[in-house]
């Protein structure tokens, strides 16, 4: 009826079966690797964060969901798991990837008989440990259709901008895959690709990056300090303090 190239602009095949560009989605962020994944292309993006995917269909009925992961991030069991709901039901409980078939690897689950009345399947990914995250997805019905009389309205997902706007005024520990934002009057930024790597910061700037190796990428530290746009007394313009960059890999 309907399949998807999660996180991807572009469509994929896999046994036959044409997975057009990622829409449907509900909040979440995507992500791409060239390494060669064990099932191919379709497996080399990924959506992740919190979301879900709403699909249209023309009939209530009885569906079977095929859905696709792969760890394209993680290169250790217990990194990330995470469960999935269908319809508001768990079929998914705590799917460590990297545990059932390990890094760049492939992993299908298929559900049949899924009861939809509501006019669309729900697709929910739930946090654990982690991101959940998804590589793509079919849906396959004797009942109902695709309904293509409804146009996928992109949903603007700004709670990941928080940290921009976001002061934190006393000592924090970041440890998320992504974070900008301030701890007192400083900006800092936080980057990873995997592993759990956490980095503390102090309001007077000061920080320490705690690091378990896994062969992957980390950017982090305070950045410029902040001030406000207004001038000194001397009428000269505020000057920013330097930053502080960590950098690992």
């Amino acid at each position: 009826m309907v399949a998807i190239n999660s996180g991807s602009t572009s469509s994929a095949t896999v046994d036959g079966v044409e997975y057009q560009a990622d829409k449907y989605a509900r909040g979440g962020s995507t992500n791409s690797t060239q390494d060669p994944v064990v099932g191919g292309q379709l497996y080399q993006t990924e959506r992740y964060g919190s979301f879900s995917y709403e699909i249209p269909v023309t009939a209530s009925g009885n569906y079977t969901v095929q859905l696709h992961f792969a760890e394209i991030a993680h290169n250790s069991a217990g990194s990330r798991s995470f469960s999935v709901a269908v319809e508001g039901n768990t079929v998914i409980s705590n799917l460590d990837i990297y545990a059932e078939v390990g890094h760049d690897v492939g992993h299908t689950e298929t559900f049949a008989d899924i009861a939809v009345n509501d006019g669309s399947v729900t697709i929910e990914l739930i946090e654990g440990v982690e991101n959940p995250t998804i590589a793509g997805f079919a849906i396959y019905s004797n009942d109902g259709e695709l309904d293509t009389t409804t146009t996928p309205t992109p949903t603007l997902d700004f709670s990941k901008f928080s940290a921009y706007t976001e002061k934190y005024t006393e000592k924090t520990v970041i440890n998320s895959n992504h974070a900008t934002g301030h701890v007192g009057d400083f900006f800092f930024t936080h980057w990873k690709d995997g592993g759990s790597t956490s980095m503390t910061v102090d309001p007077n700037g000061e920080f320490s990056v705690t690091w378990q190796g896994g062969g992957y990428n980390y950017v982090g530290g305070p950045g410029w300090h902040y001030v406000l746009p207004s001038r000194l007394a001397d009428g000269t313009a505020p000057r920013l303090n330097d930053g502080h960059l960590a950098a690992a890999r």
